[in-house]
């Protein structure tokens, strides 16, 4: 029987001691805004490139995409900085996915300063409000084909037709919806609005 590989296309490490990323979402006193208490957890603890691998590789893991874990860095960059220092270690994550607010009038400049990174793959941007029709954030979402990089879009359904619009004008850019679109119930009623 062939063994079984896989890449993990959604993994984050994080360092709670480090000087200058923040983990706003995983505070040890601080609820997610999706997922509750349950996340605090998180914030006891580190989760480095080291321990990923030594999770994962005995299961077949042979290659991962890290996503943005820092939010609330004061500079995302410092991110990816970080993860790049940890491929030079461990050889993970094979590629990395940072945040960029699309619609700085920086944005440009910014992703210059992620691509001095040679992991860095793609851009992760949960801007807020009704952002996918937005002409800032469009302006700033032509610059992925420039680059050649992935997008990474938290958009749960009731969003997707925007989402599929937005592919269909940038079509050259590649698009993953982060968590399968972030499911909030587990009903037939809800599941029946799911976009096909």
């Amino acid at each position: 029987m062939e063994e079984f590989r896989f890449v993990d296309a959604h993994v984050h490490f994080y360092d709670m001691k480090h000087p200058k990323l923040h983990y706003a979402h995983w505070q040890p006193d601080e609820d997610h805004p999706v997922l509750g208490p349950q996340t605090r957890k998180l914030g006891n603890r580190n989760y480095l490139a080291e321990d990923f691998v030594a999770e994962a590789s005995p299961h077949g893991m042979v290659k991962s995409v890290h996503v943005q874990a820092a939010i609330g860095s004061e500079d995302p960059v410092d991110e990816t900085e970080w993860l790049q220092d940890a491929y030079s270690r461990t050889k993970f994550p094979q590629a990395i996915v940072g945040h960029v607010d699309l619609r700085s009038f920086d944005a440009e400049f910014q992703i210059e300063r992620h691509m001095q990174f040679e992991n860095f793959k793609g851009i992760r941007d949960f801007s807020y409000g009704d952002y996918l029709v937005n002409d800032d954030f469009k302006r700033g979402f032509s610059l992925l084909g420039k680059y050649g990089l992935v997008s990474s879009v938290g958009v749960s359904w009731p969003d997707m037709n925007k989402l599929v619009d937005l592919a269909k004008t940038y079509s050259n850019t590649i698009i993953v919806i982060d968590h399968a679109g972030i499911p909030m119930e587990r009903t037939q009623e809800y599941f029946d609005q799911w976009p096909t």
